[in-house]
């Protein structure tokens, strides 16, 4: 049987280690949803959830490229429309690695898309179900099935 002494002494060390050691805050990715559709986009933000994602967002990619310019964190993956007013979701994402080189990109297009081989882009085809929105962005950022 332990004396009360050296239980308190046991806690307190384990107090101090836990603050030594802190156990790492579990991430949040951070997602930058660029899509031109006033219509769609609140759709996919609300497939995605809040819960297991901060969602940034933009209508075109000149706003994308502002909302990344003010965000101090870091960006895990771009969802892009292919085709998008002024600069396209390609070049918008181009511009976007050059900040973020380890940002994931996830190209959406209501067209086919060839096979993308460069481990970075990915593609799904308009329109998906939420489940296949949600099983892709897991792929893509490992996470593995959250639900």
């Amino acid at each position: 049987m332990m004396d009360g002494s050296l239980w308190r002494n046991r806690q307190g060390l384990r107090l101090i280690d836990s603050l030594m050691n802190p156990v790492p805050e579990k991430s949040v990715p951070t997602i930058l949803l660029v899509e031109d559709s006033a219509r769609i986009r609140p759709l996919i933000k609300a497939m995605l959830g809040s819960e297991q994602f901060n969602i940034l967002e933009a209508e075109a990619a000149e706003q994308a490229l502002e909302v990344a310019a003010n965000f101090s964190g870091h960006i895990d993956l771009l969802i892009s429309d292919i085709t998008l007013p002024g600069i396209s979701g390609v070049a918008l994402a181009s511009e976007l690695r050059l900040k973020y080189p380890g940002m994931k990109i996830l190209y959406m297009s209501g067209h086919a898309l060839p096979k993308l081989t460069d481990g970075v882009s990915f593609f799904v085809e308009k329109p998906f179900r939420t489940e296949v929105l949600l099983k892709k962005v897991e792929e893509i950022l490992g996470m593995g099935t959250q639900r």
